[in-house]
């Protein structure tokens, strides 16, 4: 299944400017990777986006695109202060490519159930240290994961949360994009299932 071509035509908002743009846009001339987070104020989606802001001078020596898209404008501006994420932040309130993207939610048995996973802890200790905390406000139930897409619009890799410490390692990333760095990729946190990846 192309996810791309499901969510090409759907319009996201930039959380800095408010300009509406179609999904598509962001492949149109250049390799994507997009990280659909769960919440702004979530602790792991804010160590993920650290994460990420680790190989983005490397993405964009090889014109990869990083973009985050967030279902809520809930907790930006604490996000936006923390400088969490070094890409292009957009809003899909509805939240329509996340049910595209067939993105589930907890349900509140489940929700639960989450704070006291073991790799939810981990991850969440592992933030902690460098200074990374959050709260829990905001739709605590929403799950995400990301996208990698080719320049034109050729799926690379799908990835659906099924808990919230699951994420897609930085070297993995590099690899589906065919980039090689001469420093090897350190992933600091590497729970059992941290990349539960579908192939296209």
């Amino acid at each position: 299944m192309s996810f791309p071509s499901k969510i090409g035509s759907m319009v996201v908002t930039n959380a800095r400017t408010a300009e509406k743009i179609t999904c598509e846009t962001f492949w149109k001339e250049n390799d994507v990777v997009i990280y659909f987070m769960r919440r702004f104020g979530c602790p792991l989606c804010r160590w993920i986006s650290h994460e990420l802001y680790q190989i983005q001078p490397e993405l964009e020596r090889n014109n990869v695109k990083l973009v985050a898209i967030a279902p809520e404008q809930f907790g930006l501006e604490e996000f936006l202060a923390g400088n969490f994420f070094p890409g292009d932040i957009f809003l899909d309130e509805t939240k329509e490519a996340y049910e595209a993207l067939e993105y589930t939610r907890f349900s509140f048995m489940g929700s639960l159930g989450a704070a006291i996973d073991g790799d939810t802890r981990k991850m969440a200790d592992v933030a902690k240290k460098i200074g990374i905390t959050g709260n829990i406000k905001g739709d605590t139930r929403q799950l995400g994961g990301m996208l990698i897409v080719k320049e034109g619009g050729k799926q690379l890799t799908y990835h659906k949360q099924v808990k919230a410490a699951d994420y897609v390692k930085n070297s993995e990333i590099l690899k589906t994009l065919g980039i090689s760095i001469k420093a090897p990729v350190v992933d600091a946190v590497q729970p059992e299932n941290a990349c539960p990846m579908k192939a296209k």
